[in-house]
């Protein structure tokens, strides 16, 4: 194994810690965490943009590839946008399955969304040019469909709880299942997997491949993983694999400031941020004796947005802290915000530190070059 320039590297993923340069309801800027205000004014920093209107999930999954994952909602609206949702081979079979039998398509949506109605639409078109007539297909927002012999079912189910109540009340209907030919679901429901077994999934949750610890440990690197903890609570942790000198890759998932924002308390909130900000001192203190690199970052906001309904600009920071990222000359940030990067570009950033090559799976692009 070729020796590193940079060992090692400790990286953080704090929940929650976005930015804002708007003060209102902005608990990071309140708590005013001098360490993390150190870092960035004197080592590399940079605002990146998380998806808009993205969840926690989609959001953590770009970052973890390295390339642009959409939410489920926003994937279907561009595949209907591009006219290529009909070209779902799940949906094609279905479809198929239901004009060999000669039966009828029964969808169950919300027929007050506009997604769920677009939705209806491209299926209609691709039943029709099957052969399957208008008539042959029956959409309704509740179980008031009396369900006939190689009946096909399809659900909308675009988080509506309702329609996920309708789903089980099929599925656990030993008298009704038996009669549908095809029972199929839009996107997952996450039900017990005796239960999910039983339902095809047109759009199943997408699993990323290369992935930034799966693509380090194809390098043979050592990593020190830990996932979803305190950063007060693994903070000696962290330090001991820094001071062992056993791993390239210190990796952390810092759960402590979330936990703070669901509560709600702007109180709370402050009190976490100000004791992560004491964990980051040590941390950074064990990574700069061991000529190291902390970098670190969030997948989405929310402790700089407590107020309630307030607008969220989707900003994150992107702070890499270590002697060979110092700045000439300390500044923090512009007056106005200009995102320089997504999410997708921190795993090739990480992986051009640790000299790996970029799998080609990875759109993202380095921020250090």
């Amino acid at each position: 194994m070729t020796k590193l320039e940079i060992n090692p590297i400790v990286f953080l993923t704090i929940d929650s810690w976005g930015y804002s340069q708007n003060f209102a309801g902005n608990a990071i800027h309140s708590a005013n965490p001098e360490v993390f205000n150190l870092l960035c004014q004197n080592f590399f920093f940079q605002i990146l943009e998380s998806l808009k209107n993205a969840t926690a999930k989609s959001n953590q999954a770009s970052l973890e590839s390295g390339r642009i994952i959409l939410p489920e909602k926003e994937k279907i609206a561009a595949m209907l946008f591009e006219n290529s949702f009909e070209k779902n081979p799940c949906l094609e079979k279905i479809i198929k399955k239901i004009s060999t039998l000669n039966s009828r398509l029964l969808i169950f949506a919300d027929t007050k969304d506009k997604l769920s109605n677009n939705t209806i639409s491209a299926i209609k078109k691709l039943a029709g040019s099957s052969g399957i007539a208008d008539e042959k297909i029956s959409i309704s927002s509740e179980l008031n469909l009396e369900i006939e012999n190689n009946d096909g079912v399809l659900i909308l189910n675009f988080g509506n709880v309702c329609l996920q109540n309708l789903a089980l009340r099929i599925l656990s209907d030993g008298k009704i299942f038996k009669k549908i030919s095809v029972f199929a679901s839009l996107l997952p429901f996450r039900f017990p997997p005796a239960i999910e077994k039983n339902i095809l999934t047109i759009f199943p949750d997408e699993n990323p491949t290369s992935i930034l610890n799966e693509v380090i440990a194809e390098n043979n690197l050592n990593q020190f993983l830990i996932s979803n903890s305190s950063l007060v609570n693994v903070e000696a942790k962290i330090t001991d694999a820094v001071n062992s000198k056993k791993y390239v890759f210190v990796r952390a998932n810092i759960s402590d400031l979330r936990q703070a924002v669901e509560t709600e308390s702007f109180g709370q909130v402050v009190k976490a941020i100000k004791k992560i900000d004491q964990s980051l001192a040590k941390i950074f203190t064990a990574v700069l004796k061991n000529s190291g690199v902390l970098i670190i970052t969030a997948a989405i906001g929310g402790g700089e947005q407590m107020i309630e309904n307030s607008k969220r600009k989707n900003f994150i920071p992107f702070v890499i802290a270590g002697e060979k990222f110092q700045k000439k000359v300390s500044n923090f940030v512009p007056s106005v915000i200009k995102s320089k990067g997504t999410v997708a570009d921190i795993a090739p950033t990480i992986l051009d530190i640790l000299k790996i090559e970029k799998p080609t799976a990875m759109t993202g692009e380095s921020l250090i070059k």
